[in-house]
């Protein structure tokens, strides 16, 4: 059964390009774009780590993963760790914002859609 979060990162397979930097950025500014900035990393992850880290994103434990999956916990782990270098993070709940930013990042428009006549 999939889940929001793991459904849209399961069928994530655009690639978007980093946005260009106008000028120098504030310290905070530069970690949320080393975290979110970048989709390059996430196309090393596997299926089974994407399928991961949207179980992570929806707030799931190594446990309740492994059950889902039918792994066993420490497989889960190991598949954690990787996800984690892949995308160099150091914890879990990076990991869990990084994917709910990459989801909604693929699912907003770039633009608003034009109004239709009548609406205001």
């Amino acid at each position: 059964m999939a889940t929001p979060m793991t459904a849209e990162l399961a069928s994530a397979s655009d690639v978007q390009a980093p946005r260009e930097s106008a000028g120098p950025q504030p310290r905070g500014t530069r970690q949320l774009g080393r975290l979110f900035g970048s989709t390059d990393s996430f196309t090393t992850l596997t299926p089974r780590e994407r399928r991961i880290l949207g179980l992570i994103a929806d707030g799931l434990t190594n446990r309740e993963i492994g059950d889902r999956l039918g792994v066993a916990e420490k497989t889960v782990k190991n598949h954690v760790t990787h996800i984690l270098r892949k995308l160099r993070l150091r914890h879990r709940t990076e990991a869990a914002l990084y994917a709910v930013s990459r989801a909604l990042r693929e699912v907003r428009p770039e633009r608003d859609p034009p109004a239709r006549s009548g609406e205001a």
